[in-house]
């Protein structure tokens, strides 16, 4: 048994406490009303005051007849080194203020400041849930208080006289009966004297005025938010050294004993002097308490630490101060990164360059383009992202414009206006896709002498409400969900005249993201489409894959999905029109005819993961040509002998002429050119008559592998004997003499 043991709990109950109170106050001095909270109005670091405020208290502890405070808490802030890696804390605490109070998305090559950071919040909700677990059951602790005292005293006279002293606890205590770790290898003499000294510590805060009330030092001290954050950067140490105080760990061994089965210790000990109604009584109250297992964290296993010989080490830190530490960690900051894509909407400027950092960030935009999203850089100390515009080859010293922005989520940089007076826009970008299978647009008004317009459309070939109206140069709309479909898409003015043509017809898919720019001169104003961001991806392929193709041949088209998306059906459309039947992810045609021609697209339905509905992609494969060469033959086809034979051979359709082969059908054509597009035969007779023909050699445009053989062929007809011109006068003139003979001996016959 104990000597004294009521001596010993009040001992402990003043190191705990002491310790308690003093490790965990300071904060309270330094209430800030500064940009950063961890530093107050004068730019101090609360960490650094808050130790400044511990390392006071410690020192008062001697004349409260305390001598046993630990080492580390000894002498003056300014040696104190608490998790005894060499490094003083007041210079760890004033470097991990200093990285607290960077912007969101700061990056260092040798600091994980992200992960730092998240340590120190983890550490933060640690502490929260331990004041709450304390605060928030403070009532009933009070009313406890007393009674688990009493009751811990019952248990201690029947545990000694039952013999159960050093005795190891049976599963049955536990109502789980598992035992807590905590509790692992204990004794029944232990569990009463806990119990009891529980009840001793909870009656000696509230005597002091340390717990149990609204003004207790323990709840304004600790229920602190600047409190908290000193108890997060020094969490790990600080709970290690305070587990080895006795009453500490008497108190948190004491509140897991609410999973106690006091039903299976009143059988056990109420024949040795344990009162079995106030036991139960306790037992039951006990019980109810909120108290987590792993309400107090383990400094091994929870706690989140800071590694920081990598910096500290440093041959700046070790030839300087905190100071010059500081500033070759801030020089050594990575920049902010932002996704920033660039939109040349300046009609007259020519091909423009955005800079950044002095170097060429986005270059050679021509008037209407549209880049693909590059990161932007933001540098210390104040991260704004700095852009400059330039002429295509200009320098990015010499900027035509120049502007800062700050940027927190992706985002376009519009060039906009005349070349007299380019501007910037930047404009935040909201790529999330729709979750309800509906397709999400905007519409930004980037033509400078435009009257306000107003986006209108058909949809699926049927009229609709304007998308957006009266949107004024410079303005951009919110985005707005639509149902997915074909649109036809044109601007108005106030006066209904129309002022885009011809009109944009673009599929709207379900689950992307569009913006749609005016851009240019009111008298010239063009539309820009553009798809920001798409839940996946189709791709159409063509086998074989070529843009031209000869009439007859055959062609497939096949569209494959991105992996994220689960297809469910497809359709295929010729310019816009949709092709019956045409529902599968291949769209075969075994005769390319010239209707054929013409773009092919695919709009694939399709599941996506965490969408209610069905989003749907489309893509569309180069336009294809078909071409149908045709050759025909040019020249007279009736001759008489000792006349030239001209034949031309006439290709038409597209092709691509290689070479021409001219044959005769009754035999070869010896010390004639058989290959020149015209045949000459000079001085024909008779035996040339019959049937000549050509074939060429074609080649479909920008393909000159592919080839086909064209032909035609004509009858030549070639008299004997060639009649004189004056024969033929006369023969003529013979013709008409009978023709008039004849009609006089009729005229004649009938009168």
């Amino acid at each position: 048994m104990d000597n004294n043991p009521e001596e010993d709990s009040l001992v402990r109950n003043v190191q705990f406490v002491a310790l308690f109170t003093c490790v965990l106050t300071g904060l309270v001095f330094s209430a800030s009303a500064q940009d950063c909270e961890f530093r107050n109005e004068f730019g101090e670091s609360n960490l650094n005051g808050g130790g400044e405020a511990v390392a006071a208290a410690m020192a008062m502890l001697p004349s409260m007849g305390i001598n046993n405070v630990p080492a580390m808490f000894q002498g003056p802030y300014a040696t104190w080194d608490i998790n005894s890696d060499g490094i003083p804390d007041k210079d760890q605490f004033e470097l991990l203020t200093t990285l607290l109070c960077l912007p969101e998305g700061v990056q260092h090559p040798l600091l994980d400041v992200a992960a730092m950071k998240e340590g120190f919040d983890a550490n933060l909700a640690l502490y929260w849930n331990l004041v709450d677990v304390v605060f928030d059951n403070e009532a009933d602790i009070v009313a406890l208080a007393h009674q688990a005292k009493a009751v811990g005293h019952q248990l201690r006279i029947a545990v000694n006289s039952c013999g159960y002293r050093n005795s190891p606890l049976d599963l049955g205590v536990f109502l789980d009966q598992v035992i807590p770790e905590l509790w692992e290898g204990k004794t029944y003499g232990e569990l009463a004297d806990t119990l009891y000294e529980l009840g001793a510590d909870i009656e000696y805060l509230i005597l002091k005025g340390l717990y149990g009330s609204p003004t207790s030092l323990l709840r304004t001290t600790l229920v602190n938010d600047l409190t908290a954050a000193f108890v997060a950067a020094a969490m790990g140490p600080l709970l290690t050294e305070l587990f080895g105080v006795a009453s500490f760990s008497s108190l948190q061994s004491g509140l897991l004993l609410t999973t106690l089965d006091w039903d299976f210790l009143i059988d056990l000990f109420a024949l040795c002097g344990l009162n079995a109604g106030q036991a139960a009584v306790f037992g039951d109250a006990f019980s109810a308490l909120d108290v987590p297992d792993d309400f107090v964290p383990d400094p091994d296993e929870d706690v989140s630490y800071y590694e920081w010989n990598g910096i500290f080490y440093d041959d700046v830190y070790l030839m300087g101060d905190i100071e010059d530490l500081i500033a070759s960690v801030l020089d050594d900051l990575l920049p902010f990164t932002m996704p920033v894509r660039v939109v040349h909407a300046s009609p007259d400027l020519g091909a423009i360059a955005i800079c950044q950092d002095a170097a060429t960030f986005i270059g050679d935009l021509a008037f209407k383009d549209i880049s693909g999203y590059e990161a932007a850089s933001a540098w210390q100390p104040d991260f704004q992202y700095e852009f400059g515009l330039i002429h295509q080859g200009g320098d990015c010293l010499l900027p035509l414009l120049s502007d800062s922005f700050d940027l927190d989520n992706t985002s376009t940089l519009v060039v906009l206006n005349r070349a007299i007076n380019p501007e910037f826009l930047m404009v935040g970008d909201d790529l999330e896709m729709s979750r309800t299978g509906h397709a999400r647009i905007r519409f930004l008004n980037a033509s400078p002498d435009a009257e306000p317009l107003t986006l209108t459309g058909q949809v699926n070939g049927a009229a609709a409400a304007p998308l957006f109206s009266d949107i004024a140069f410079k303005n951009v709309t919110g985005y707005t969900e639509v149902v997915p479909g074909i649109y036809t898409l044109g601007f108005t003015t106030g006066d209904k005249s129309n002022k885009a043509l011809p009109q944009e017809q673009i599929v709207l898919n379900a689950g992307s993201v569009y913006t749609v720019f005016a851009m240019g001169l009111a008298e010239n104003m063009e539309m820009a489409v553009n798809a920001d961001t798409e839940p996946g991806t189709v791709t159409v392929t063509a086998d074989p894959v070529r843009t031209s193709f000869f009439a007859g041949e055959s062609v497939q088209f096949t569209a494959v999905c991105s992996p994220e998306l689960t297809p469910v059906s497809y359709a295929w459309l010729r310019n816009g029109v949709a092709l019956p039947g045409e529902t599968g992810a291949e769209l075969s045609i075994p005769s390319l005819a010239a209707a054929d021609g013409g773009s092919y697209t695919v709009i694939v339905e399709a599941g996506v993961a965490n969408v209610v509905g069905r989003v749907q992609v489309s893509a569309s494969a180069p336009a294809i040509q078909v071409i149908k060469p045709v050759v025909s033959i040019v020249g007279r086809r009736e001759l008489a002998s000792g006349e030239d034979l001209r034949l031309n051979a006439v290709v038409s359709g597209g092709a691509t002429v290689l070479s021409y082969n001219w044959t005769w059908a009754d035999g070869p054509l010896p010390g004639i050119s058989t290959t020149d597009p015209q045949l000459v035969i000079l001085s024909v007779d008779s035996e040339r008559r019959g049937s000549y023909r050509v074939e060429v050699e074609v080649a479909l445009p920008g393909y000159p592998s592919v080839r086909k053989l064209v032909a035609a062929e004509v009858y030549v007809r070639i008299d004997l004997v060639p009649m004189p011109a004056a024969s033929l006068i006369a023969l003529g003139l013979l013709f008409a003499v009978l023709f008039v003979a004849g009609g006089m001996r009729v005229q004649k016959k009938v009168s």
